[in-house]
């Protein structure tokens, strides 16, 4: 057992860590990058960095600034991804450890659209924010990983709606043959795009909606939440 928390040492931010007194456990938090011996206040002590709250489970530093909180969007998908991966029987640590990192990440890039964040904006995430902090490989693999599982369940469930709409509202059951078939699917993806409202952008078709240079109102409920103040 250890007690973690934020001090002030010699004019910089520290993380104390109190544990027992015991020479492996000593020499185990001395190979700790940064990790320090305060004879004056008598505690271990390391960088107060992101890296080490996260390891000693301390709250992550919030960036107060209006432009970089999360939008309302980011934050339903991160909430939706939590619920994800307790679905899956992550365990509690996993899912704080991941649902941290996607939120540094997301917090990075604030200023995109979650559609516009593209494969080569983890690499300069890796370079600008992980190899610059001079973070530790373990830190970057949970990183990585975190942010690849989360646009990966992102996908999926946007592709899954759309696939359900399309099999339930827009195409028949029984196609008579292949050419009928693929001129109703054309048909439907059409008629998607083109002529059905949607609830998730103002009611508008994904067409206009697209044209439009500024950010859409949801008119759904969020069922994540109602579902746990039932249960609360």
């Amino acid at each position: 057992m250890y007690i973690a928390k934020l001090i002030k040492h010699k004019g910089e931010n520290r993380i104390a860590v109190y544990f027992e007194n015991k020479t492996e456990l000593i020499a185990r938090f001395k190979k700790l990058k940064g990790a320090k011996w305060s004879a004056t206040l008598r505690v271990w002590h390391l960088p107060d960095s992101e890296e080490s709250r996260q390891k000693f489970k301390l709250k992550i530093r919030e960036n107060t600034k209006p432009e970089n909180q999360l939008s309302a969007e980011v934050q339903l998908q991160k909430e939706k991804f939590v619920q994800w991966l307790r679905s899956k029987r992550y365990s509690e640590s996993t899912i704080k450890t991941y649902s941290d990192a996607i939120r540094v990440f997301l917090h990075f890039f604030s200023d995109k659209a979650l559609n516009e964040i593209e494969n080569n904006d983890i690499i300069v995430f890796n370079n600008e924010y992980i190899l610059k902090n001079k973070l530790s490989a373990s830190y970057q693999n949970q990183m990585v990983n975190a942010i690849k599982l989360f646009f990966r369940t992102m996908q999926n469930a946007i592709a899954e709606r759309v696939n359900g709409i399309l099999k339930d509202e827009l195409l028949e059951e029984v196609h008579d043959d292949y050419e009928t078939a693929l001129n109703n699917i054309a048909v439907a993806i059409s008629t998607y795009n083109h002529l059905r409202p949607h609830s998730s952008i103002e009611m508008l078709t994904p067409v206009i909606a697209h044209q439009l240079n500024r950010p859409l109102k949801r008119t759904w409920k969020n069922y994540y939440k109602r579902k746990e103040e039932v249960m609360a």
